[in-house]
């Protein structure tokens, strides 16, 4: 693991580029204003992304792409100056002016580790789903990505900092990469890299779950409750599954597979229990509890967390 070294106190942007480069001039326009650097990782970005990033003073490095996107963010993060990191996609944009005066009095204290924000994810319908994310921590080797796709920094943050419970700011990036012209291709690179994921790992809950919803989200709904009944079955067993964020929108996707297969007795059955483990995850971390849970579950968990 990368030793520990001083960093100057202020923000880090990371930011890995690969084909899309759609959003990238609104978004480095407006991170240009929060960080005090923007660290731009090349994993197979366009010349006119290149240009651009250089017009922003980014610090540009080359890095050469192996199908894991964590990789490739603790590379950027290795190269960063700062003691807090910021991580935007190319096709997120957040709001510079509001993002920067939040953190002018949040990030001076250094007892929290890392927060919580919200990615605005933004749908062809105009509806816009904010999804908390760990976007926002310390530039601390303790803190890193883990999976090669779907990455996140929140089993290394709760293993060094168990208990922990995070902070959510009312910050907010919008997210384009859902909409019909963005997300061509995505789903078959991710399937691609979470069989691949799974063939290493063949009981990580996570990978499970996202190559179901994936696999289902394409219609191929037969293969998809096969790594989603393997979740449930995961999930039953896991002593830890009150930490694990995802395990709502997993209740909603299996409820959702079981109801499209006929098998209406089991998303009842299912429905009764996986009501209790979200409320226990909700009164571990009271502030992920959405206002739009699904009514499957809505009933059962109650106020719980709220």
């Amino acid at each position: 693991m990368e030793k520990a070294r001083l960093r100057n106190k202020g923000i880090s942007a990371v930011m890995i580029a690969g084909s899309s480069d759609k959003y990238l001039n609104e978004s480095l326009s407006e991170l240009r204003i929060i960080a005090d650097e923007i660290i731009f990782i090349d994993a197979g970005a366009a010349d006119y992304a290149l240009e651009l990033a250089g017009d922003y003073g980014c610090r540009i490095y080359d890095f050469s792409w192996c199908d894991d996107f964590s990789k490739a963010k603790n590379f950027g993060i290795e190269q960063a100056n700062y003691n807090w990191i910021l991580n935007v996609d190319t096709d997120e944009v957040p709001d510079g002016n509001k993002t920067k005066n939040i953190l002018e009095n949040i990030l001076p204290d250094i007892s929290i580790p890392a927060y919580i924000i919200y990615q605005d994810n933004i749908y062809n319908s105009g509806i816009i789903k904010p999804n908390p994310v760990f976007r926002l921590f310390q530039n601390n080797p303790q803190i890193r990505f883990v999976n090669p796709v779907h990455e996140c920094i929140s089993e290394t943050l709760f293993k060094n900092w168990p208990g922990f419970s995070p902070p959510i700011l009312n910050i907010h990036i919008k997210h384009y990469g859902f909409l019909p012209e963005n997300i061509k291709g995505k789903h078959e690179r991710n399937i691609r890299i979470l069989r691949k994921w799974l063939k290493n790992e063949p009981d990580n809950i996570f990978a499970n779950f996202k190559l179901g919803n994936t696999l289902f989200d394409m219609g191929q709904k037969d293969e998809a409750i096969i790594y989603l009944d393997k979740t449930c079955k995961l999930f039953a067993e896991s002593s830890q599954r009150s930490n694990a964020a995802f395990l709502p929108a997993f209740g909603v996707v299996y409820h959702k597979a079981l109801i499209d297969a006929g098998l209406s007795a089991e998303a009842e059955s299912f429905d009764r229990t996986a009501s209790g483990w979200i409320k226990d995850l909700y009164e571990k971390f009271p502030d992920f509890a959405p206002d739009n849970l699904h009514p499957a579950f809505r009933g059962r968990v109650g106020a719980a967390g709220k």
